[in-house]
């Protein structure tokens, strides 16, 4: 039987669900998915794993999927593009308080928590910092854009290759490119792998 805890942070899970379904967005477990043309938006529940099942922390993660890129991967080679890809598998990855305020940010849920007034917070947060950084991205130009946005955390400069290299752009790719080879100079055996991408996006 599931603490008092647990059936409240459910509960902020079903009022996601109700706002987002209409939106599109699929769910799994604590974890909402919506497809879009070449690309996908993914919001993660994370819960600490330091508490307890009567002592719930958790914030929440932004992320999206780009097909092209995960595919491209060598540890991904052969296996077929996930239907529901996990947080892990997206790139863009950003915590809520980053969005927020730039700050690691989480919320306790335990009996004292009054959870009308949490719900609200949350679905708050959905209409005014989740959905209108989802908003942004339309198009995949849009993820193109945001990228090579900087200063953007969530992709290392490894991935930002390769995920520009698919999206077409192979003018910034050339750029990170040229960043990795300096910075891996003496590892000859990352500077295969990078030379292996380059040669895909014809990158000198």
């Amino acid at each position: 039987m599931k603490t008092a805890s647990e059936q409240k942070f459910d509960s902020i899970i079903k009022a996601f669900h109700r706002r987002l379904k209409p939106l599109g967005f699929k769910k799994k477990g604590n974890n909402f998915f919506l497809e879009k043309s070449g690309f996908g938006q993914h919001i993660n529940f994370q819960k600490s794993a330091w508490r307890s099942k009567n002592d719930i922390s958790f914030t929440i993660n932004i992320g999206v999927f780009l097909p092209s890129f995960w595919v491209t991967l060598d540890h991904n080679a052969g296996k077929p593009i996930p239907e529901f890809p996990s947080e892990a598998q997206c790139i863009l990855r950003r915590r809520i308080g980053e969005l927020m305020n730039d700050l690691d940010t989480w919320w306790d849920v335990n009996e004292k928590t009054n959870l009308e007034e949490l719900t609200s917070r949350q679905l708050s947060l959905l209409d005014k910092v989740i959905l209108p950084h989802f908003d942004f991205m339309q198009t995949i130009d849009n993820v193109k854009e945001l990228v090579n946005r900087q200063p953007y955390s969530g992709i290392p400069p490894y991935e930002k290759m390769i995920a520009l290299g698919e999206l077409g752009d192979y003018k910034n790719a050339q750029v990170e490119y040229d960043k990795l080879k300096h910075e891996f100079r003496r590892d000859k055996e990352w500077l295969n792998t990078l030379d292996n991408y380059a040669k895909k996006y014809r990158l000198k």
